[in-house]
């Protein structure tokens, strides 16, 4: 009998061993014969999943965008409010979202020059955006929603940048106390 397969679970592993892939060696160089190998299949095994590259690469980032909103929808659900998920779901303050940031920095970099990627991009911005505003209307701020979502999002790119690159020089406790210090 042959062996049955959950196949969105399948698209999911191919899009965390791509990640993996990402972080080890960059997104540039990446192709579905790495993936295959991360995973200990046949090329043919991820192209089973995905027609070529660019659709393992949008999954991939969307996959990762998707995580990242598991992390915050628990966070509500275990207590927090919207706008304190949101941030600390999304801020690199361990190695698993350190990692995440090393993939979405990568796209970052890629998008520049894929229309593809650019969109997905933009529109995974334009979502983030709309759940800090969110946060801050279910916190009650009364002032420009559009401008302070918008320092929000520089605030949470900027500390993740440099959380990434120097995590020893930001550790969480100083990545949250700048939230603690711009959100007083």
């Amino acid at each position: 009998m042959p062996k049955l397969v959950d196949h969105d679970a399948r698209r999911a592993e191919v899009a965390t061993l791509a990640q993996d892939v990402i972080c080890e060696q960059g997104l540039a160089s990446l192709t579905l014969r790495d993936v295959a190998g991360k995973g200990g299949w046949s090329p043919t095994a991820v192209t089973h999943y995905f027609r070529n590259r660019d659709e393992l690469l949008v999954f991939t980032l969307q996959h990762s965008r998707d995580e990242a909103g598991r992390r915050v929808a628990a966070a509500i659900e275990a207590g927090a409010d919207l706008l304190q998920a949101t941030i600390e779901q999304t801020l690199p303050l361990d190695e698993p979202r350190r990692r995440q940031w090393q993939v979405w920095l990568a796209f970052w970099g890629s998008a520049v020059g894929s229309p593809t990627l650019a969109s997905v991009q933009a529109e995974a911005q334009r979502r983030f955006r709309g759940q800090l505003r969110a946060g801050l209307e279910g916190r009650g701020f009364t002032g420009d929603l559009d401008h302070e979502s918008g320092r929000l999002v520089a605030l949470v790119d900027g500390i993740a940048v440099q959380a990434t690159f120097a995590p020893r020089q930001w550790p969480a406790d100083r990545q949250l106390a700048q939230f603690s210090n711009h959100l007083s």
